[in-house]
């Protein structure tokens, strides 16, 4: 599912399990879409479609039938101009919480669920100067999730430690490179800890920082993306090429391609290698769209209003 941010849609294209998918069928959202997520809100254990609309300050939530079709529209107010949206329990409760990052407002959108898909009112936790993506993990080990931004307009990320009861203390602040945009969480170095990489637009690197295991983090280490590749939007942290370490994946807009750093499980990395991909790709996921094992890399080109598969050989 992509968010379709000129045609204020979601798109879902089912696949086939022999890698293609059929035609998009739209759900009509709000006022420029920016991210989605598929996620079972209401406990029946189908997929619902929830996606940010940027204009409109609000996301909209779609309960799946669990046969690719979904219900209604229902719409819930988050910040300005919401970015990212991630989902998981903070309260303990067995039921489905959001947090939406606004980079308008600086601000991290919590909504709490009720378990029948629908939410409470937002409560803001401020943290930085444009928050542009955000997660939901446990960084200090104690069961509860925690909420991690990529605030792009101070570079710097924060981190809130989760209670366990829908709680967070205040916002750590962790220097990165310029104008982060996108973040995801690993052990890249095998110590049973979860790292951080952001994906930074304004510098064209990558920041890691190494988790010590308390929600604390050692100081960010540049990882260069190799020369001409340009504004990273987003990164992956997965094992790609299947050796069981993982691996770093970036969506890089100016230069329409991904790159890949194969990870040697000690934190350090190969040299970066590059696919082209569609015009100005945003995003980067992995899935194996063909049921072969293997990790296709899918990318959603807002330049060129498409997405791009690319399969191992």
């Amino acid at each position: 599912m992509v968010a379709a941010i000129g045609a204020s849609s979601l798109a879902v294209q089912l696949g086939d399990r022999d890698g293609g998918f059929a035609g998009p069928a739209p759900l009509t959202a709000g006022r420029q879409p920016t991210s989605s997520l598929l996620i079972d809100v209401d406990g029946d254990t189908n997929l619902d479609a929830i996606g940010t609309n940027e204009l409109d300050g609000d996301i909209s939530v779609f309960l799946g039938a669990g046969d690719g079709t979904f219900g209604a529209e229902a719409n819930y107010p988050v910040g300005f101009m919401p970015q990212a949206i991630a989902g998981g329990d903070v309260d303990g409760d067995g039921d489905t919480d959001l947090v939406v990052a606004n980079e308008l407002d600086g601000s991290v959108s919590l909504l709490i669920g009720a378990g029948d898909g629908t939410f409470t009112l937002a409560t803001a936790l401020p943290v930085g100067d444009a928050p542009f993506d955000v997660l939901l993990e446990d960084v200090d080990g104690d069961g509860a999730l925690d909420v991690i931004n990529a605030d792009s307009g101070s570079d710097q990320l924060s981190v809130m430690l989760g209670a366990g009861d829908g709680s967070f203390g205040a916002a750590t602040t962790l220097a990165v490179g310029s104008v982060p945009k996108g973040i995801d969480t690993g052990d890249v170095n095998g110590d049973g800890f979860l790292d951080l990489v952001s994906a930074n637009e304004g510098s064209d690197d990558l920041s890691l920082l190494l988790g010590v295991g308390d929600g604390t983090f050692e100081a960010a280490v540049r990882v260069v993306l190799g020369p001409l590749t340009l504004e990273p939007q987003s990164v992956l942290i997965v094992d790609y090429d299947g050796d069981g370490e993982l691996d770093l994946v970036t969506a890089n807009e100016l230069s329409n391609d991904v790159a890949i750093r194969i990870g040697r499980g000690n934190g350090s990395f190969e040299l970066p290698y590059r696919i082209p991909v569609g015009t100005a790709p945003q995003d980067v996921v992995a899935i194996d769209t063909n049921g072969d094992g293997r990790l296709e890399l899918v990318t959603a080109n807002e330049g060129s209003n498409d997405l791009t598969i690319i399969r191992r050989r």
